[in-house]
Order: C-alpha cells, then structure tokens, then sequence
C-alpha cells in the first residue's frame, strides 16, 4: 500500500454487486466532475470496470458516480439462509463422494447401536479481513515489467502476470515486500487481484506505473471466502458406552477442484482440504465413514488460516465432548482412551493432552463457578491442546478468565518465534 512511484495512476474497480454477475454497460459521465478523475474503462473478462485516478480517494469517489448495468443470470442470487438450508438438506442426504470407510458397514453398526449420538453443524462465510486490503503495484520495465506486491507466493504473481500480459515469466519481476496481514488472503488459486491489476495494466497502455487498491468494503464483500459449510455427524454407542461406528458428512464447496494444485490436492473426486481433520484424525474409531458433497456456487472460495480444519476441528473436538458426557466420562480420559497405540499421530496427540492437564491441573477441582473445557488437534504437522477456563456473570455473559496451551510442532527451527 505504501508504494509511491513516479507518474503512477490509481485504480479500482466496480465490480458486481453479486457474485458471478456480467457487466454489460456502464456510463461514467457522473464521475468527470470527480476532481483527480482519468476515465473508466470496461474489463475484457466482464468481471466490472476500472476506474482510473491521481489519487486512491479521487478513485472511491469517482466509482461511486459509475452508473453499471449487470447481467445476474449466471449470478449467486441465494440467501444466507437458502444457503444455509440447502448446506444442511445436503449433508443429510447421500453423500456424492466417499472420503473413508464403507457407508453399508457403518450404517448397519448405528442400527445396531444402544445409543446413536447426532448433530448437526453449520459455518458460515469468514472473509480473511487483513488490516492493509489488497492492493499491488505494476511499473513497465526496460524488458518487462516489475511487481511490487506483499504477496504469498511470488511464483503465482509472476504466472498471473505473465497470462495476463502474454509474456514470457521471466519478464516479469516480482519485488516482494512485507505485507499488511494476509494469512491466505494473498495467495488465491485465481491471483484474483493479480488478474486485475494487470488488466488495468494493459487498459491504460503499459507505459505508467498503475496501483490497484481494493477499499476495506472491496475485501469484504468480493473477496475469496473461507466457504460455508456443514456437517452431520451420527455416532453409535453401545451398552458400555463404546463407540460402534461414526458416520460423518460434509457439505461444501470445493477449493481445489479446477485448480492448479487439483492433482495435488484432489484424490478420487474428494477434495482433501473438504474434510481434512475427519478422515485423518489421530483418534481411533470403529468404523467411521466419511462422505463429501461439493456445493456448486459463484461465491469465491479460498484457504483461511488452517483451511478445513477451521471447521472440522470445531466439529470433531464437540463430537468428543458430546460423547463423553453421554457416556459419562471425563473428557480427557474419554480422548486418551481414543489415542491407544504407537504410531506418531496418537503418541504425540497424548503427549499433548498430558501436558496441557498437568499444567492446567484438570485433575484438580475447578474453582467455585469455573466452567472448563479441553481440545485437541493436529494440523499441518502440528499438534496442539488447549484448557481453557471460563465464568458466566450475573447477567449471563460469558469471559474466558485463563487459556493453557500445550504445542508439538516438532523440530523447534526458531524458538523465539514459537515463544512469540
């Protein structure tokens, strides 16, 4: 964002007000009045229009006075709460894929079951939010051009780029610099702010230096989600309160699918970032089987911090819990009971949970009108557990009052940084 150079241009687009909308005409004659106001242009792809000006206030002011027409035939038209419905109408159907397991043998063990234990849960939408918005700056160079970006991954700016300007990616040189927050935000699979910088790159000639600047509202209504998503999950139990079978469904849509990183990431038509974290857990279960249906939308997708796991990890350590008050056991004998065996996911997720019990002294009564609670997780190699304790008011709002966190992320490279 801080990036100043000589003769450079602002711009910003005007992009549909829904998601997958067309642009089909547009009149910025409102906007000349706009002091610091170029012109406007229509983007090739339809995707909107980019207004150009001296300055990133000029820009907002002049797209605010930008007259667009939108084709929304092809556009995401759904309620949050249509969405919603048919997230979870979805789950509780058959599921289109198989993640683990057999549907026939784990269906038979929870009719077979004494007791079956089902909820449902649904996440909404989380946009990445950093504290500096997208933005990037291009320059025309003696043989090229230069990137100015706080990117996530340089090599998919100088692909981005490259596609869009038709030229070799060795012409294109990315300066990387610090960015303002990103965690995901700058390393879409579309280059979606790449794409649109160069573009207004190529519109204005390629012979000035253009800024794109996304506004606060930009990032937060068309920028690429965490996608909303739900589960059903269905355990049998049973006269002694052990686990017989876990049926598991997710509903979502797919982020990696039609992606460069498709064959990486997509293993017999499951997307494994859909239900990482389920099919993959450290803990033991009889029988569990895992099903996905993908979700067909215009609305944006992407990674957010721990991508499925921002989900599945929620579900899985409630499902725990759920299970070990129904059985009447205490949630962390209930875990390590789950973790039995010598492979490396189940000893360090015990090691975890031993830790973070005897530091947070679990065994020990909690104090008078303390509720507390305990999870665990591995992600991205990492293994964590938390105790966390809490207090309800007179009026019924809740603090959390103390956190305890035990971490195994492996070899330590930086300590300090762990320590921070």
């Amino acid at each position: 964002m801080d990036v100043q150079l000589d003769g450079q241009v602002i711009a910003v687009m005007k992009r549909s007000p829904r998601f997958g909308g067309k642009l089909t005409s547009f009149d910025a004659s409102d906007a000349e009045q706009i002091t610091g106001f170029i012109r406007a242009a229509a983007l090739p792809t339809g995707a909107g229009v980019v207004i150009y000006a001296t300055n990133t206030w000029s820009a907002f002011q002049a797209r605010d006075l930008i007259n667009a027409h939108w084709d929304d035939s092809a556009a995401e038209t759904r309620s949050s709460d249509t969405i919603r419905d048919e997230l979870l109408a979805a789950v509780s159907a058959e599921p289109e894929f198989t993640a683990s397991g057999d549907l026939a043998v784990t269906r038979d063990k929870l009719q077979a079951a004494e007791q079956v234990i089902e909820h449902l849960f649904y996440f909404l939408y989380l946009a990445h939010a950093p504290m500096e918005p997208l933005t990037c700056t291009v320059e025309p160079a003696e043989d090229g051009v230069v990137v100015h970006d706080g990117c996530q991954m340089p090599s998919g700016a100088q692909a981005a780029f490259a596609a869009v300007l038709s030229m070799p990616a060795e012409k294109v040189q990315v300066n990387t610099l610090y960015a303002g927050g990103s965690f995901g935000g700058r390393a879409t699979l579309t280059g979606d702010y790449h794409v649109e910088a160069a573009l207004a790159f190529a519109l204005d000639g390629a012979k000035h230096p253009v800024k794109l600047v996304w506004s606060r509202e930009d990032d937060i209504q068309g920028g690429a989600y965490r996608p909303a998503v739900a589960h059903k999950v269905r355990v049998g139990l049973d006269k002694t309160g052990q686990i017989t079978g876990w049926d598991h469904r997710v509903a979502v849509k797919s982020i990696f699918k039609g992606s460069a990183l498709a064959d990486f990431m997509v293993k017999n038509d499951v997307d494994q970032s859909s239900v990482e974290g389920v099919h993959d857990t450290p803990y033991s279960l009889p029988d569990q089987f895992v099903g996905l249906t993908d979700i067909a939308t215009p609305v944006t997708v992407s990674w957010w911090r721990s991508v499925g796991h921002s989900h599945t990890a929620y579900v899985m350590e409630s499902m725990m819990d759920e299970l070990a008050a129904a059985t009447g056991q205490d949630p962390l004998v209930f875990r390590l009971a789950h973790l039995k065996g010598a492979g490396a996911d189940q000893r360090r997720m015990r090691g975890v949970l031993r830790l973070v019990a005897d530091k947070a002294g679990w065994n020990r009564p909690a104090a008078a009108g303390v509720a507390r609670g305990i999870a665990a997780h591995k992600s991205f190699g990492s293994y964590v557990a938390e105790v966390v304790e809490t207090t309800r008011s007179a009026d019924g709002l809740i603090s959390i009052d103390k956190v305890t966190c035990a971490v195994d992320c492996g070899v330590s490279v930086n300590p300090d940084v762990i320590t921070a």
